[in-house]
Formats: C-alpha cells, structure tokens, sequence
C-alpha cells in the first residue's frame, strides 16, 4: 500500500479548530485554494495514469475546506463524492488547540504552540485544554491502521490539515513527535508517508 497526506488549501486565515466552527460553509476554501486543490488534482491524475487499475480511497476530515480539497482531487480520478471510495472521518479533524485560541488569527499562534510541543515533548496541549501531539500522534496512528487493515493494496489519500498531517507524518515514519512541524507540507502537497 502506498500512503499520501495532503494538507488543506488556503482557508482564511482564521483557526477554527472545534468542530462546530470547521464543519461550517464559511469556512470553506477561498479561490486561491480552490486552485492549489486544482493544480494537486492535476498531480495525482498524471500520477494514478501510471498505476492504470490501482484502486485509490480518499478520506477526508469533516472540516469544510479539507473536504472540499479533496472532492477536487478525487473529481479528478472519477471520484464522487457519493461514491464508496469517498468517507469522511472524524478523527482526521484539525488538532483541537483550546476554546481560547477558537476563531483567532492562527498565524500568530502557530510558532508558540510548536514550541511547546517541543519542550513538552509532546506532551503538553495548548492552554487548559488543547489537544497534545501525542494524543494526535495516537489518532492518525488508529486512523492509519484501521484504513490500511481495510484498503490493502489501495492508495489512501487523506485530506486533512497542516498539524495532522506533519504529526501524523512523524509519528508514520518514527520521526520525533515533538517535532513534527519540521515535516511541514505545503498547501495541496501530495507525501508519501512510507
């Protein structure tokens, strides 16, 4: 099986980490991120020409955004929405970073919460109730394992966001945890993961 994540295209740039906030149309992807998802779509079309029959499964998170990317993507190799190879997973939301960061710029809080995570070896969540790496770590790992029992010998194509990607990364590769944001994607990036 060969594994690829891809992180979201350009949202505003608002953290809207709770789900009752990322499941929202307005949070949906801006023109520009619309276009990345296009040009990610056009990627994975060339790349699936030269695997003709290999069976692909996209698994998105609920937010908005990562679904909308990845109905793109998916659209490109004849994949609906609709269709039994197209889930949505809850486990795949974006990393909860606490009620007093909910719907604040996350540009300006990314680096702090990174540190963090290093000193604390991922261990420590962001605020009174921010979710650690590690607890991410251990839901992409159940999330991982549980697809790949599922799909064997399927492309897995998740869509999901900048720090469940990176941390699920790391934690794919037996790369530090804690560390994580030094995996970073780039908006759209199709990565084998192993």
């Amino acid at each position: 099986m060969i594994f690829f994540c891809y992180k979201d295209s350009k949202s505003p740039k608002i953290t809207q980490f709770g789900a009752e906030n990322g499941i929202k149309a307005e949070y949906k992807l801006t023109a520009k991120g619309v276009e990345q998802a296009k040009e990610a779509a056009e990627k994975f079309k060339k790349m699936m020409e030269s695997m003709p029959g290999k069976k692909v499964h996209f698994v998105n998170s609920p937010f908005s955004r990562a679904k909308e990317t990845g109905a793109i993507v998916a659209a490109a190799v004849g994949i609906k929405e609709d269709s039994p190879n197209f889930e949505i997973n809850n486990d795949l939301r974006e990393r909860f970073f606490g009620k007093d960061l909910e719907l604040k710029k996350s540009s300006e809080h990314y680096p702090t919460l990174w540190k963090e995570d290093e000193a604390s070896n991922g261990t420590k969540g962001p605020g009174p109730d921010g979710e650690s790496a590690n607890a991410v770590a251990e839901r992409i790992q159940g999330v991982v394992k549980g697809l790949e029992e599922k799909h064997k010998d399927a492309i897995i194509i998740l869509s999901a966001h900048g720090d469940i990607c990176t941390i699920g990364l790391a934690a794919l590769t037996g790369s530090p945890i804690s560390t994580h944001f030094k995996n970073g994607l780039a908006n759209c990036e199709l990565r084998p993961a192993n």
